[in-house]
Formats: C-alpha cells, structure tokens, sequence
C-alpha cells in the first residue's frame, strides 16, 4: 500500500514519520496482517478497511471522525465496530460511515448538516451509531460527499441525507438540509451498479457519451471525476480537464452490486424444497427482484461496447424468455412472480423517470408468459398511462427498437388487454387504447417492421355501436381543445384495430346518415316492434339505449342527468355553465346548439343572444328539449309506435322507467345457488360426479365480476331476466370433450358447456379462467 500528500494529521497512518508533507512512500503498517481491502480519505482523516471486516483509522479527529473520543490521531481500530463485520466505508470532510454484512449503515462525526443521517443535527458524534431509518432496507454501497452521504440499497433504490444547499441531494434544490435517509425518486428503477459522489451535483443527469465505453468503475473529486472503463480507458471530465491512460487496473469483484437474476440463481431455486429453509430464501429472492424494476433490468443487460448497434434494445430479451419461461414451470415460482408483479412491480413503473435504462422494464414484460393474463395487461396499461409525456415519448422511442417477433409480443399482449376492457367494460378502455396507439407510432417510426394488419383486434369491432361512436367522434373533432376524458371511448381514432368489413360499415353508416339523417321511418318502427316482443316473450336482449328512452316511452320529464349518460362530456359542460358563480358571459355562450353536424338556433334568432348568468337554466333546458325531443320526433314516434304496437300502454304505465329498463335488458340480482340448482348434466356428468362438485366449488369462490364474465361465456349475456336466474338454465356436458389438457368450450345458442374431466381444482380454475378470459377466437389449448 502506498501514500503521499499531506500528513499533518498522521492522516496517511504512517508510524514512523513525523513531516507534514510526505512523498510517494510505502505503509508497511499492514504487511503482517490480514490484507486491506478498501481505504477511504477524507478531509484530514482516514479509514482503512481489512479483509477481515475490522476498521482502523487516524488523521484528524476534531469531529469524532476517527470513531473514538480521544483526541489521539495515531493508526488504531475503531472498538465501537468490533462486533461487526464491515464490508464498506466512506469518508466525508469531517464525517465517517460504514456498511456492514448485514445492510446495516453506522456513522459518526459532525452531522451538523444532517450527514449522520441520524434524523438530528448534532454538531458530533464520535461513537458510530447505526442510522435507523434504513434499518428495514439492505444497503449495498455508501459514498459521502463533503457533507452529505449517498446510500444504494440491493433493490437499486438511492437514498442521500445532508447538506443540500447547492441541491446535492438529488432532492432539488428547493429542498433543505436533510438528516434522515430520503428516496432520490429521480433515479427510481434504473439498474444501478455504483454510486460515487463528489461536492456536490444539483441533480442526477444521464451521460449519454459513456453509455457504450463499458464503464466498470467511477470516483468522485472535488471539481472533477474519474471513469474506468472495461479496457482499461480511464475518462476524466470536470473542471476543463480530459484525460486518458491503458495502464490502470481495478479489482472490483468485492464491489456489491443490485439483486439480479442470473443462470446458476435459477437452477437453485428450482432444487430447492417445499418446506426447506433454502426454499424460503429462494421465495424472498424472487419477491425481491419480481418486485424492483431497476433489479430485473439489471438482470438482463446487455454488454455494451463502442461497437454496439445503439439502435437494438438494452436488455437481452431472447435470454429474458428464456428465463421466464423456465421459472414459469414451476407453479410455486409462477406465483409468486405472478403476485410480485401485480402488487409491486407493475404500480412501481407508473412514476419511472425519463431513462432509458429505467423504462426498459416495459420491453421484458410480453417476455413473460404470465404478463400476457389480460387481467396483468390492463393494469400494465394504466401504469403507462401515468407515466410523464416526455417518458411516453421515451417509451415509443424504445418499442421502435425492438425486433420484430418482440413488438409482435407488445402489441398482441395489449390486444388481449383491450378485449377483455371491452367485454368486461372496464373503465381502463381508453388507456388500452392509448397504448396501442403508441404502439402503432412505434411501428410507423420503425417502417412497419409488423404490418399494420395485425393491430387488428376483429373481437372488438363486433361490439361497436356504429352510429353512436360516429356520432361520438364528429361531436369529438368540433371541439377546439380535447381534454382527454374521452368518454365514452371513441374507437373511430384508432382505426387501425378495425377489421376491412368494420370500416366498410362506417363508411356505409356514415353516407346513410348523411343521405337521410332520419335514416329509414319504418326501421325504427321495426325496431320498436323487435324491442317489445323481446318483452313479450320474455327474452332479455343487449341494448345500449339510455335511461331517457324509457323515460320518454313512460312519459317521464327528461333531466340533465340524462345528458350525462348519453353525452358524458356534454353534460359536463352543462353542468360547469350552472354551477359557475363568474360571469357567465365571458364564456361567450349564444343560444346555438352543435348537434349531429350542424349548428341548430335554440330559439329565433339564437345566435344573437349571449348566455347569462340570469339565463343559463333556460339555455340548459333548451338544450335538453332540442337534444332528447325536437331533433329525435319523428324517429322516437316511429319507435314508441312499433313498441306500443305489441306492448299495452297502459300496464306498461305501472313501471318505473328503472323497471321497464330491467324488463327489456335484464338486471343484475344474481342467486348463484339457483343458478347451479337449474344446472342440467348429460354424459357422464351429475350433480355428485368429482369434477362437477369441483366445478361448482372454484365457480361459487370466483368474484361477482368473474360469475358474471362466466355467465357471458354461457349465455352471451351478463344480465338476466327480471324473473332472476331461476329461468336460465345451462347444460353440461361430457359428450366429445377433449382430455383436461384443453379448456372448456361453450355453445351460447343452446347455453352449453363442454367440460374436460379435470381431475384437479387448481387446474380446472385456470383452466375455465382462462377460456373465460380468451373465448373470441383466441387459441383454446
């Protein structure tokens, strides 16, 4: 070991030389004992670091730094951390801190600014104590500035606590002096290997030109910083200096680094045993990195060199499946990766900084088969939807680098997601939406590696309202400034997941409507007629009419409510315009209504006649009366005539507008008992044979949103009939099922399901789950 510079305080632990200055010389002091594995130096002192764990010190000890309360500056151990075993230190000007084996951090001397940590700021503490607000979480690495100190922890997150006057912390600069250990959010979910800090930097920025160099270690100076890459390339930079040399070299093997995985961890947790203590360790190791984004990053980085093509992902993503598809045999494993991702990792993505390194988490995602549960691909899709507008853009910029098999596996994972919004009715719809429509930006960027062909989602443009999504999006393209709500969804802006026939349809629709806006009298007449034999005979049909129609049919008054359901947006507005205490006028509001492509007077003269404050409620209702009567007379008359035309008036008179809307689409009080009670069985199948009584067990534990996404499955309908589900009666049958290896299949003409004679309950739950999940037209085995 080897020192030089200024020993006016014995702070090079040399024994045998008194002189302030000392030349390029030898330390021999620790050539009969174990080998010294780190030294840190600090403003006037320093710690030297064994092999063994033990911690000695000398230099100045004004402070307490050296760890003791005597004033002696000579080469000693530090007692107080006999009883440790330190595996990293870190000086600061007048400050020392410690890592030990166990992730624990000790520190002492000044801590005036708060660089103790110790949530206090005592102007010394010579007796290293352990800093408590980490003490729940493992810390990997330390390194102090002047006066505040930097921390890693094995899940890759930053924490720093002192001085924070020039924004050091990584906090802003906004922020005062801290002295407990605060999260750096900035660097949240990037694969960090070290951290290394010098006086002081205002905020964590990204070095773009180092990024392929291979960079194995880094120091900070004063002014001025220092990289050692692969080759032995040492870059300087800071303080307009710019260096670099071939002859260094750095042992950094004892250098903790980030959970990752890697081969030789998988195969130790697939040998373990159920019941093992290792078993155990093997479960927290899982959690952990299934929990971390910047820890399963880390596990799939690829080497990077200069001659590295920086247009291919950072991450290796053949050997990520590879990975999960391994860990994904084994159902323990599969579980808990399952439940990781959808309590930890996935919400931990939505507030990811803008890094590249931090947001490709997103491109190992459609790796794992269990991301592609529509269920984990919707919620994946709202955590995009929360990230920054610029980490979106970032986000696209990486989907754009991906081969074309992987952006395969991004888009069709979105695509399931966006079936089952769509089916279930989730309010996630728009966000889905949104994803694939950066998705398709991604691809244009890209040259339409994936041909645009295969955004299509054929599922879902069977379940568009035509009419009303082109009325949605004409109403949508007139407003000057779209907030964002886009409520209801409004599917003609995606074009691109319509099928040829889809489009076909609105372009027919639209050139119908604009021909005759009343469309066909006798249609709606017809239509009127179709509606009321559905009551008639008892039949409970899908219709997304409004409340307002079967107000209108009972002779109900029509309110603003009403406009909220049809026109979400709208109504809205409408209801801002009478809540609104300012002076309405500056809203520049005439009586003039924007309905169905034109601009229509409310009343004569109407665009003459500003909005007011004393007016306002009169405007409103003119609005209602256009919207819900004038503009619609003629059809609705066609409608009520060809409804009453089957159904008396006047017994109809007996019901709520509530109630008649049940009696014609259904409602929604299940009794699943009676339900499994009408079950009719053919085959081999009966109420008591093993794999029914299963069947009903896994059905009867499943939420009401799954019973009713199966009642779907079955019937083709979620709603039942006003008399309840003492009427709907399902079959199941054994006749030419398939052996448990396939999923069920259902007959929704004759409500009748196929089911395997599954022989366990865990398995026939996925099973029915997933055909439940994935039953237009998806692959069903």
């Amino acid at each position: 070991m080897y020192c030089w510079g200024n020993n006016r305080y014995r702070q090079l632990g040399l024994t045998d030389k008194e002189e302030e200055e000392v030349g390029f010389t030898e330390n021999d002091y620790f050539n009969s004992q174990v080998g010294v594995r780190k030294v840190a130096s600090g403003g006037s002192h320093t710690l030297f670091l064994l092999e063994d764990g033990i911690v000695h010190s000398c230099g100045q000890n004004n402070c307490g730094q050296l760890g003791r309360r005597s004033n002696n500056s000579s080469l000693d151990e530090i007692y107080s951390l006999e009883a440790q075993l330190i595996v990293d230190v870190s000086c600061g000007v007048n400050h020392s801190v410690a890592i030990c084996n166990e992730g624990n951090i000790f520190s002492w001397g000044e801590g005036s600014q708060g660089q103790l940590g110790s949530g206090q700021f005592p102007q010394q503490s010579p007796i290293p104590r352990k800093i408590s607000g980490l003490s729940d979480i493992r810390i990997i690495q330390i390194s102090c500035g002047h006066f505040h100190t930097v921390a890693l922890s094995e899940d890759s997150n930053v924490f720093s606590w002192g001085k924070n006057d020039n924004g050091q912390l990584g906090l802003g600069k906004q922020t005062p002096n801290q002295a407990s250990p605060q999260l750096v959010k900035f660097l949240k979910g990037v694969p960090l290997v070290q951290v290394s800090v010098g006086r002081y930097v205002f905020k964590p920025h990204a070095i773009s030109s180092l990024r392929e160099k291979g960079v194995i270690y880094i120091s900070c100076g004063d002014e001025h910083t220092a990289v050692l890459c692969k080759e032995g390339t040492v870059y300087t930079f800071g303080n307009g200096t710019l260096g670099q040399t071939h002859s260094i070299t750095l042992m950094t093997d004892n250098m903790l680094t980030i959970c990752r995985i890697n081969e030789t961890l998988v195969k130790t947790w697939i040998d373990t045993k159920p019941g093992k203590p290792n078993r155990q360790d093997a479960k927290r190791e899982i959690i952990k990195i299934f929990s971390s984004p910047a820890c399963l990053t880390a596990s799939f980085l690829k080497n990077r060199d200069s001659s590295s093509d920086p247009s291919l992902p950072i991450v290796d993503l053949s050997f990520a499946n590879d990975i999960f598809t391994e860990l994904c045999q084994h159902k323990w494993i599969a579980d808990i990766i399952c439940s990781s991702l959808k309590n930890e990792l996935i919400p931990a993505t939505g507030s990811l900084p803008n890094l590249f390194e931090a947001l490709s988490v997103f491109l190992l995602f459609p790796e794992c088969p269990i991301m592609h549960d529509a269920n984990l691909a919707a919620e994946l899709v709202q955590a995009i939807d929360n990230l920054s507008l610029n980490a979106k853009k970032m986000l696209e910029t990486l989907w754009s680098s991906l081969p074309e098999p992987n952006l395969k596996k991004q888009i069709q994972m979105f695509k399931i997601a966006l079936i089952l919004c769509v089916f279930q009715k989730k309010d996630s719809i728009k966000h889905v939406l949104e994803a694939l429509k950066q998705l398709y930006r991604a691809n244009m960027k890209a040259g339409y590696k994936v041909p645009i062909s295969y955004f299509c989602v054929p599922e879902v443009s069977h379940a568009i309202i035509i009419p009303a999504d082109l009325n949605n999006w004409r109403i949508y393209q007139k407003q000057s400034q779209a907030d964002g709500t886009m409520d209801p969804e409004i599917y003609c802006r995606y074009p691109y997941i319509f099928t040829f026939a889809t489009k076909v349809l609105y372009l027919n629709t639209d050139a119908m409507l604009k021909k005759n806006p009343s469309v066909d009298k006798k249609m709606y007449y017809q239509y009127g007629v179709l509606c009321g034999l559905a009551v008639f005979n008892e039949t409970v049909i899908y219709l997304p009419f409004p409340l307002a129609l079967f107000k209108k049919l009972l002779g109900k008054k029509i309110t603003l409510e009403d406009l909220k359901e049809l026109q979400p947006t709208m109504g809205k507005s409408m209801q801002c315009i009478l809540d609104t205490e300012k002076d309405v006028e500056s809203l520049d509001l005439h009586f003039t209504l924007s309905w169905e492509n034109q601009t229509v007077q409310l009343i004569p003269n109407g665009a003459a006649q500003r909005v007011t404050h004393l007016n306002k409620y009169d405007f409103v209702n003119k609005c209602l009366e256009y919207i819900f009567n004038t503009s619609v007379t003629e059809t609705f008359e066609e409608f009520k005539k060809g409804f009453y035309k089957v159904c008396d008036k006047d017994i109809l008179l007996f019901f709520q507008p509530e109630e008649l809307m049940n009696v014609v689409a259904g409602h929604a009080n299940y009794d699943w008992s009676v339900f499994e009670k009408n079950t009719v069985y053919t085959g081999k199948y009966s109420p008591t044979h093993p794999t029914i009584i299963m069947f009903w067990n896994v059905f009867h534990q499943l939420p009401l949103a799954k019973k009713k996404a199966f009642l779907y499955f079955i019937t083709g309908n979620d709603r039942i009939s006003v008399f309840g589900l003492q009427n709907t009666v399902i079959t199941v049958s054994s006749f030419g099922v398939p052996n448990e290896c396939y999923l069920p299949e259902a007959n929704t003409c004759s409500q009748l399901l196929h089911l395997p004679e599954y022989s366990k309950k865990d398995v026939l739950r996925r099973k029915l789950l997933l055909a439940m999940e994935n039953n237009k037209g998806f692959e069903k085995n």
